[in-house]
């Protein structure tokens, strides 16, 4: 809270059953353990956690009490307002992927907790073999004073609107986090897959948190083009580029990335087309990809397209092949190449 006091937690387990001993094991006064398959929050699991939630607050404490949360799917519905209204807590939810910017726990508390790990662990291997630490050890960080300052530091109490535009102008300057590029991605993976993907299970290689994501897409069993989707909450770009324009060893594809752009929009995203595209080559079906995705943006029919577009599949042979003969290897060398700086591959 932000007067300091912790709630204590519940630590949700990936088994279906909690033996006794891991239970007498937690050591952590007042929590509580439960399970759910994937080992993550649910519905159900947060409408217990409210109810426990609510009793664990000390009842001197004026109700109704105030619960600040991220407003994930998985935490937020009409059962949830109804469960928190019988237990007397208003929610107030955090704009979409700014845990960041405005969650206490992640601007104060959590760097303090890895700094003092880190710096436990680290004078642990420096002077002896053991590599355990202590809960009392990895947890010495002063949470309560560090929980006040998270408010305070996000604007939340008292509320500041200046300090939340300041967080917001840090954020801007510094550009947003992994965690939140990784959020950003969860957030459009479904629109992404639907309109995009030809193969659903592609999805499940390239989610990743990496910067770039690299999505194939195929027209009428024969043309394929490569996407990329710039998963950088704060620019929120899609990149295509034509699947042709590479050399014989693909080791410029930043040059031709940055040699064919165009603003559009797809879904709120920039798309970044070909402006400068010369068809004297029959072959050259970037243009035709270009098309293809403006007409889908407007709603329009699906282009017609003819076989002189077609007799080039250069660069999906070489990805597919290598996708096949270096399964792990490849999305990684592809997502780290950095297309707007210019460096290769």
């Amino acid at each position: 809270s932000a007067a300091g006091f912790v709630v204590p937690p519940v630590f949700i387990l990936l088994e279906q059953t909690v033996s006794l001993e891991v239970f007498l094991g937690l050591g952590v006064p007042g929590a509580a353990v439960t399970t759910a398959e994937p080992g993550f929050m649910n519905l159900l699991l947060f409408s217990s956690w409210l109810q426990f939630f609510a009793s664990a607050v000390l009842s001197p404490i004026r109700r109704p009490l105030v619960l600040i949360m991220d407003g994930c799917g998985s935490r937020f519905s009409l059962h949830i307002v109804r469960v928190a209204a019988a237990c007397q807590i208003k929610l107030v939810c955090l704009p979409s992927n700014a845990t960041h910017l405005f969650q206490p726990l992640d601007v104060a508390v959590f760097s303090s907790l890895k700094t003092n790990l880190n710096s436990a662990l680290e004078l642990l291997m420096n002077d002896s073999d053991d590599c355990n630490v202590s809960k009392e050890k990895a947890i010495k960080c002063n949470f309560s004073t560090n929980i006040k300052a998270g408010f305070r530091a996000c604007g939340l109490y008292p509320l500041s609107l200046h300090r939340m535009t300041e967080c917001l102008h840090h954020f801007r300057r510094n550009r947003a986090p992994r965690v939140a590029k990784i959020a950003a991605w969860l957030k459009i993976r479904t629109v992404v897959q639907n309109d995009l993907l030809v193969n659903p299970q592609f999805i499940q290689a390239f989610a990743t948190c990496y910067r770039y994501v690299v999505l194939p897409k195929k027209f009428d069993n024969a043309h394929w083009c490569i996407i990329l989707v710039d998963i950088d909450s704060r620019e929120k770009k899609i990149y295509q580029f034509d699947s042709l324009q590479s050399d014989r060893f693909y080791e410029r594809l930043n040059d031709y990335c940055e040699s064919y752009i165009k603003l559009a929009r797809y879904d709120g995203y920039d798309l970044r087309q070909a402006i400068d595209l010369k068809q004297t080559d029959v072959q050259n079906c970037g243009t035709l990809s270009i098309v293809f995705v403006m007409m889908q943006v407007k709603g329009e029919q699906t282009p017609i397209i003819n076989s002189g577009n077609l007799q080039s599949l250069r660069f999906t042979l070489f990805l597919q092949g290598l996708r096949v003969t270096h399964p792990f290897f490849w999305p990684c060398m592809l997502l780290h190449t950095d297309f707007k700086n210019g460096s290769g591959m």
